[in-house]
């Protein structure tokens, strides 16, 4: 080796290594091929997942939040709209996208399930008709059924599982219906699960499911009492058709748990209790046990809670009864005059001198909007045990407590539109009416209620005795309130 340049300050000479300066260059040009190498094999990888997607599209489906999942359904749109669906996609993102159906267009849908048609097409049917029975505007509905009719034969829901004019129909009831005659000569809930729930058609979890069970309940009422059986045999079934509690428990049979894949739709259970409850007129015996059963539940707090707790009872707070009545008015308020009635009863018939008060105060039934107890301990703890699993046992759960220097005497307020009267259980008591105003002045508004409380004071109320011929004196201050003994239906009233 030859020095090229003289020693420098301070150091060994420097000396050019041929050997050394060749590695070094072959190592560079390496390092430059490598990196070229890789990119172009990060390239081709991707290229393939984009086109193939094998792995991605055989994936199961993620769980991503909210905002993960706005952001892919915006990247999708943006791809959809420049026509760049495969280049800057995925079909994860895809998928995705098709799961919030809501957030698409059926257009922008329709360009997802033609680049990904086989698993595109079973998660839009999936995640339509999870969400079935919440879309009733034939605006919203129509478009995404002229996409589900375009879909391809393989897709089995729409061209064997469902009549096409089920699917065209948008509200949920009538297509359930009409699904529910397709299976009509079924002979039980076991057959018709058997025949729905096959792989491409219908799937167990949906709450379609269930509101066709509904519906395929209510098209033969004759056999209420078979169907009644084969609910409360099958926990799936109950599930679909009946509420349960915050745990998912029966409210029927104690602690028997309703499977997670049960659906808990609210508009299949009205379906199934408008189909009962207009069982209940003209039943008797063991069957109108039953049905009181029912009703007894479905007043639970947990269920539909009880209509005698609303500000009006004929307009309907709860989702439950809205949807029972939308689909009868006439037997939500038969069921209401049935509940005031037994009210009626029951606290009348604590003693029989009460029976021509409790004659008298049933004619004004329908026009009576909200009923209140007003129960001494030994009442409540009496009728408690009484009651237990009657459609009665709510009505003493939403009683007031008498204070006990009160005695054992009860009260019973009935209220009306416009006038609110208070009835006592021992005999020698008149009758006290107030107007709502008054009565909010009257009437604590929480805690114990003493007798006196309810008894007339010098400025508010009118006392109302029984005496002799009291019923044509009643009726007749019934009328200077505008209450007559109902010919015509229910008025409506001003909240107390």
């Amino acid at each position: 080796m030859t020095p090229i340049n003289g020693p420098s300050a301070g150091g060994p000479p420097e000396i050019e290594d041929t050997t050394t300066l060749l590695l070094e260059g072959l190592r560079d040009r390496l390092g430059h091929s490598g990196r070229d190498a890789a990119r172009s094999l990060d390239s081709l990888f991707d290229s393939f997942a984009r086109l193939v997607g094998a792995a991605d599209l055989n994936a199961p489906m993620k769980s991503i939040s909210a905002e993960e999942t706005a952001a892919i359904v915006g990247r999708v749109k943006n791809a959809v709209r420049q026509n760049r669906i495969e280049s800057e996609l995925v079909p994860q993102d895809a998928r995705i996208a098709l799961r919030a159906f809501s957030a698409l267009t059926p257009d922008e849908a329709d360009a997802l399930l033609r680049w990904i048609p086989k698993i595109g097409w079973k998660v839009l049917v999936d995640a339509l008709f999870r969400e079935r029975t919440a879309i009733d505007e034939d605006r919203v509905w129509r478009p995404w059924a002229e996409l589900l009719l375009r879909a391809p034969e393989s897709v089995a829901l729409v061209h064997q599982g469902m009549p096409h004019s089920a699917i065209r129909e948008s509200r949920p009831v009538k297509a359930a219906q009409g699904v529910a005659e397709k299976y009509a000569r079924l002979p039980s809930l076991r057959h018709l699960e058997r025949a729905m729930c096959q792989p491409g058609l219908f799937n167990r979890t949906w709450p379609f499911t269930a509101l066709v069970m509904a519906c395929w309940i209510a098209q033969r009422p004759q056999e209420w009492e078979e169907r009644w059986a084969e609910v409360l045999a099958e926990p799936l079934y109950e599930g679909c058709v009946l509420p349960r509690s915050a745990d998912s428990c029966s409210l029927f049979l104690e602690k028997r748990p309703i499977p997670a894949s049960a659906p808990n739709d609210v508009l299949a259970q009205a379906v199934f209790a408008h189909m009962m409850l207009q069982r209940v007129k003209g039943s008797h015996g063991e069957a109108r046990q039953k049905l009181e059963l029912l009703q007894s539940i479905l007043l639970r707090r947990d269920a539909f809670d009880d209509p005698r707790t609303f500000r009006d009872p004929r307009s309907p707070q709860s989702a439950g009864w809205q949807r029972v009545m939308a689909l009868g008015a006439d037997v939500y308020n038969e069921m209401v005059e049935r509940l005031i009635a037994a009210d009626m009863e029951l606290f009348f018939n604590q003693s029989a001198f009460n029976d021509d008060r409790r004659r008298f105060w049933l004619q004004y039934k329908r026009e009576v909007f909200s009923t209140l107890f007003c129960f001494s301990s030994a009442t409540r703890r009496a009728l408690q045990a009484k009651l237990q699993g009657t459609m009665s046992a709510e009505s003493v759960r939403r009683a007031r407590d008498m204070h006990p220097s009160s005695g054992s005497v009860d009260a019973f307020c009935l209220f009306f539109p416009t006038l609110v009267v208070v009835e006592f259980s021992e005999v020698g008591n008149a009758a006290y009416f107030y107007t709502p105003e008054e009565f909010t002045e009257v009437l604590p508004k929480s805690g114990q209620v003493m007798f006196r409380h309810l008894k007339r004071r010098d400025d508010f109320g009118q006392q109302m005795k029984h005496m002799q011929g009291w019923q044509a004196k009643f009726r007749a201050e019934l009328r200077q309130f505008g209450i007559s003994p109902p010919i015509s239906p229910p008025r409506p009233f001003r909240s107390v």
